[in-house]
């Protein structure tokens, strides 16, 4: 997945295996500068160290908010072998991870998989994401929720069953234009 904000800046994610002797797939970031003139073979602005839970971690989608930080979301894989739910935040000055607010975010149901497909970001740096999480039969649901800038939930879940006892996945989410939820 990749991302752009105003000014031209880009950033690619990914995932690939790390180097220890795990061997699980972690979350790579990367930063590029617009103006590649002039800056030689590498344009990288900065590249995180890959995202490990200790697990397998996979990204799903990517965004700048207003104050250009980054926002990744996807799934991390846990010691049960399902996945959770996982947003990320990092500087976007120097790709840092942000931490002491309440990143990264990771969401279990305790029933099964979980995971984020789609994030949107409002001008406040409000995050709405969409997904699916497991309920008590192990089938899944539509998860929608929003979070402030911080990682706070703005929101209770919103929890949506497709009703027949099957998996339901949301894979996209907007925002309405004329009142921006």
């Amino acid at each position: 997945a990749t991302a752009s904000d105003g000014s031209r800046f880009a950033v690619v994610v990914g995932y690939g295996k790390n180097m220890a002797q795990t061997g699980n797939d972690d979350i790579y970031l990367i930063k590029y500068n617009p103006d590649f003139a002039g800056m030689g073979v590498d344009q990288k602005v900065w590249a995180i160290p890959p995202y490990d839970s200790g697990y397998n971690d996979y990204p799903n989608s990517v965004l700048f908010d207003p104050a250009g930080d980054v926002v990744v979301v996807g799934k991390s894989c846990n010691a049960a072998g399902d996945s959770d739910i996982l947003l990320n935040k990092y500087s976007g000055i120097d790709g840092s991870r942000i931490t002491g607010q309440n990143w990264p975010l990771v969401i279990d149901s305790g029933f099964g998989d979980d995971e984020i497909r789609a994030l949107v970001i409002d001008t406040t740096g409000n995050i709405y994401v969409a997904g699916f999480i497991s309920n008590s039969q192990a089938n899944r649901d539509w998860y929608i929720n929003k979070f402030s800038s911080s990682g706070n939930a703005l929101w209770a879940p919103k929890i949506i069953d497709g009703g027949a006892a099957m998996n339901d996945n949301a894979i996209e989410i907007a925002l309405d234009p004329s009142d921006g939820d």
